[in-house]
């Protein structure tokens, strides 16, 4: 055995040694080797660069297997494709292991030390006596291991990006490059544009978390959904008192007379935006053509909208554009009008969905209104 396990060695040289000893190809061994990195049987800060800064497993992971594939194209990691951290083999070449966390690894996946560290003569006895492997052996978590690592980067990713969006609405400085979010002056924020962009980082944020596994970052996550609804229902609000102008402020200091309540869903087309009890909600140009569609069927009668009617609108007529199931985008539909805090029942019962039949806005006519 070793008498000074202290030290370093480079992980190429050490991929080398214990290739010679096994008689694989050294490609194999450095690749068992990030893959064992990836999964944690090295302890955290076992490899580091020759000025002794600490290597992350995963960018050893993602170079090594950029050596194998080429730096062009990428490296496939589940629903993305990794393009930062391809360093590939020069980046591997200045990474050092010390000697104890080798021996350490050997312990714990019964694996013999090259004979460089462990004398030939213990080696032929313990693969004898002990039945150890040669060289690393596969690992079969390793690719899992990555990809659910670089979903949580990317969910992190994501929210950043949602947080610099909130960031410039509310004129503060961004850690990205987005355009300015709001127009200069007293202009309100065209929420029309920026919804849909908002909804889908949000989207994406959420898959990624779903698929890596963090759930720490769910509430993350929700806590931007509410800051988002907040700022919108803040503009509404400012929007509508900056239009009320002094004519309705001294017609609010009259006596009050009778009017006809106020319609409950209020859709203003230009804007994309529906008001429901006076609550604002921000569509998408699709989810707006939907919810116009069903009002005026409502407004014209208690009558359910075909699903065929439905794609018709959404994708045309060419059945081989349509995108995905009516039953997707009329889920999008309820989840937009109910927003973070709402009452998802009561958006239930008003957006109704008959299986084979299809779907209507349970709303009397005078509870509807359709502005441009």
């Amino acid at each position: 055995m070793l008498a000074d396990p202290g030290g370093y060695v480079p992980l190429l040289a050490l991929a080398r040694h214990w290739a010679a000893a096994a008689r694989v190809p050294p490609e194999m061994v450095l690749r068992r080797l990030c893959d064992w990195a990836m999964v944690g049987a090295f302890r955290a800060g076992a490899f580091v660069t020759r000025r002794g800064d600490p290597v992350d497993p995963f960018d050893m992971f993602v170079s090594c297997r950029a050596a194998d594939e080429g730096l062009g194209g990428g490296v496939s990691l589940g629903h993305y494709k990794q393009y930062g951290n391809l360093q590939g083999p020069e980046f591997l070449a200045g990474v050092i292991v010390s000697i104890q966390d080798v021996l350490t690894f050997c312990n714990r996946t019964g694996t013999v030390p090259p004979p460089r560290f462990s004398g030939r003569a213990g080696r032929l006895w313990t693969i004898l006596k002990r039945g150890k492997h040669l060289s690393p052996p596969p690992c079969p978590d390793a690719e899992a291991r990555a990809i659910e690592h670089n979903d949580s980067r990317m969910a992190e990713g994501f929210l950043n990006s949602l947080r610099d969006m909130l960031a410039g609405f509310q004129g503060k400085p961004t850690g990205s490059t987005l355009p300015l979010v709001r127009s200069q002056g007293n202009e309100p924020i065209n929420f029309g544009y920026w919804t849909p962009r908002w909804e889908q980082l949000w989207h994406r944020a959420r898959n990624a978390i779903d698929r890596s596994g963090g759930r720490e970052l769910q509430p993350v996550l929700d806590a931007l959904g509410d800051k988002w609804a907040a700022l919108k229902q803040a503009e509404t609000d400012r929007v509508a008192s900056a239009t009320r102008g002094p004519v309705d402020s001294a017609t609010d200091s009259m006596e009050p007379i009778d009017r006809a309540p106020e319609p409950r869903f209020r859709i203003k087309r230009s804007q994309r935006l529906v008001l429901i009890d006076g609550n604002a909600r921000s569509l998408s140009e699709q989810l707006l053509k939907l919810l116009c569609l069903l009002a005026t069927n409502a407004q014209l009668g208690d009558r359910f909208v075909p699903n065929k009617e439905i794609e018709e609108l959404l994708w045309g007529t060419n059945l081989h554009r349509i995108a995905r199931p009516v039953a997707d985008v009329v889920r999008e539909l309820r989840d937009a009008l109910a927003g973070k805090n709402g009452d998802r029942g009561e958006i239930r019962k008003l957006i109704q969905t008959q299986p084979r039949v299809g779907t209507r806005l349970a709303l009397a006519p005078k509870e509807i209104a359709i502005e441009e």
